[in-house]
């Protein structure tokens, strides 16, 4: 994202608080002309008082006016905040909502190149260099500017040749410090990028923390933090700060001049009786005011040039081209799913593109990159069938292009005939219960977890389920029962519970489609025991389409069928009876390694 699309994204939401916005610029307007009449007022107090005037009425107007003055100051102090007031808390939550709402419409491969960290990273960014970018454009980027105009037209009216003293050394310092800032605001968006990333590389260890925990990595995991640091952000820092400092040695000279310069030759005009005491004061006063604002001005570019920057490269990650196809599709709202559906892939063949690849660990065929080819495969009305084949043949992508997850393959997925992409996608998603490999739940109460995605059913119908599968008493003897907090990721209970906790949440749907991705596969045998009585029980009473993962195969000996998937693409297709018999096929190779390993 671009300078003019960070400017449009901010507009688009501060466009309607027009009224408050312009109040505000009115008020950093008068407070900005506050110094330049404090010092006209004092001035016409001096030149009275250098005259000797002995009447305290020929002082009530200047001194009025300068009562005015810092009335006038206060109001418009009081309203700039008051604004802020109403405006920043709702263009915040607006923000944050529209971010996340862009982050829910990425296709499913997003998740998989961008860690968690560095989005969570980008969007504190963005909310956080909102309110610094809206002050810095308005108080300072419009305030300073007024503050140099006013004070130099003062010094203008004072004395042309100072005034042209003043403007020539003012574009020489703009020259200088724009140059050098266009070079520091390169190598500060360079900074950022690299800054979140590391941001995202550190919240990966801390979600993997178990993994260091168990491998006893801490001192590897630090070497190759100190090392990310010292290559990605040491380098970088180093030169900004050179930058930086190139910047201020130049700045600081002319700063001076624009203060000293002007003053020197006022102070000689006023030694020949052509100014003034009041004048050559005033003069002071304006080009310490110019000097002053000039450099608050730099610094607040320089602010914004960092800010802008940093806002680029947070908002680049919600500015891509992976959102649902789906969204600019025509969805058939008559479409419904009042029955086990039947399923159909039809010519499907999906591989994730060349960028992908270089972020995802895709265990795909090296020749085409396909992941699935030419997926032909019929699924009728209220069928079980079981998926088998090595890891990284396709079969949890056949799931995730069924939950469209992505979109982009070719050929057609159907639902009763129906195009899933012309499905709309909350309603195909609400129709499908997945029970995964490993269930991650929220860091909230069991009870909300169990609920999720149907937060309408009650506590008692929930009590019920997880009796009928045997999870209500080992939830009843957790810290707090339901309202026990399951800690991140679901890490306070074990495999098993989890895994019961995802079958509660598919009773409760009663979704027409079921899909499970090898859910026993990381459980212990007595775990094991309990949640295939459990599934079975959902199987059974769950009228569904069911789809189920495994390599487990003696877990699908009961399917109506079993697909039989080789590098992306479907070899086999039969009953478990009918695949064993088949003496060289690659079923019955994979049946007889796991008999072989079971003895």
């Amino acid at each position: 994202m671009g300078t003019l699309g960070v400017l449009k994204f901010y507009f688009t939401h501060i466009k309607k608080y027009w009224k408050y916005i312009f109040i505000y610029i009115l008020s950093v307007i008068v407070i900005s002309s506050e110094a330049g009449f404090i010092g006209l007022s004092r001035n016409w107090i001096i030149d009275k008082l250098a005259k000797n005037s002995q009447s305290f009425l020929s002082y009530v107007i200047p001194l009025a006016f300068f009562a005015c003055i810092i009335f006038f100051y206060e109001i418009a102090h009081l309203c700039k905040i008051w604004c802020l007031k109403k405006t920043l808390p709702k263009t915040n939550k607006e923000i944050i909502e529209e971010l996340y709402n862009n982050i829910q419409s990425n296709e499913y491969s997003f998740f998989q190149k961008n860690t968690s960290g560095e989005i969570g990273s980008k969007i504190r960014n963005v909310v956080n260099t909102y309110d610094d970018f809206v002050d810095d454009i308005t108080s300072s980027l419009l305030g300073n500017p007024f503050k140099i105009i006013s004070a130099s037209l003062l010094i203008f009216y004072i004395n042309r040749t100072t005034g042209i003293i003043s403007l020539v050394l003012l574009i020489i310092f703009f020259v200088c410090s724009i140059t050098i800032l266009s070079y520091l605001g390169k190598a500060s968006y360079e900074a950022e990028n690299k800054y979140n990333a590391i941001i995202g590389r550190i919240t990966d260890r801390i979600q993997n923390i178990a993994t260091i925990f168990s491998f006893h990595t801490f001192e590897s995991e630090k070497k190759k933090l100190s090392e990310d640091l010292d290559e990605n952000y040491i380098k970088m820092q180093r030169k900004i700060y050179n930058y930086e400092l190139t910047f201020h040695s130049i700045a600081g000279v002319i700063y001076s001049l624009i203060f000293i310069c002007p003053i020197l030759y006022a102070t000689y005009l006023f030694t020949i009786g052509e100014i003034t005491l009041g004048n050559i004061i005033g003069i002071w006063t304006y080009s310490g005011s110019i000097a002053a604002s000039i450099w608050d001005l730099v610094r607040s570019i320089q602010f914004i040039i960092e800010e802008m920057n940093e806002l680029k490269s947070s908002l680049s990650v919600f500015n891509n081209n992976e959102k649902q196809e789906s969204k600019h599709l025509s969805i058939n709202q008559n479409f419904i799913i009042d029955t086990p559906p039947e399923i159909e892939f039809k010519n499907v063949t999906f591989k994730y593109n060349q960028a992908d690849l270089e972020n995802i660990d895709t265990e795909s065929d090296s020749k085409n990159n396909n992941i699935l080819e030419n997926i032909n495969l019929k699924i009728s009305s209220g069928e079980k069938i079981g998926i088998v084949g090595e890891s990284g043949t396709g079969k949890s992508t056949i799931f995730n292009l069924l939950l469209k997850y992505n979109t982009k393959y070719s050929g057609k997925i159907l639902i009763n005939n129906e195009d899933i992409k012309n499905i709309d996608t909350k309603y195909l998603r609400d129709n499908i219960s997945i029970i995964p490999q490993d269930t991650i739940l929220f860091n909230r109460n069991i009870i909300d977890n169990i609920k999720y995605g149907k937060e309408d059913i009650d506590n008692e119908t929930i009590y019920k389920i997880c009796k009928e599968i045997s999870i209500h008493d080992g939830i009843l003897k957790t810290e707090n029962g339901y309202n026990t907090k399951v800690g991140e990721r679901g890490s306070k209970l074990s495999g098993g519970q989890r895994q019961r906790i995802a079958i509660a949440r598919a009773f409760i749907r009663n979704s027409k489609i079921l899909l499970l991705d090898e859910p026993t596969s990381a459980l212990d045998s007595i775990s094991e025991q309990r949640f295939q009585i459990a599934l079975e029980k959902l199987i059974n009473e769950c009228k569904s389409t069911v789809i189920i993962i495994a390599h487990k195969l003696n877990t699908l000996t009961h399917m109506d069928k079993i697909v039989v998937l080789e590098k992306g693409k479907i070899v086999d297709i039969g009953k478990h009876s009918e695949l064993i018999k088949k003496n060289e096929s690659y079923y019955k190779k994979l049946w007889d390694i796991q008999v072989e390993k079971n003895k």
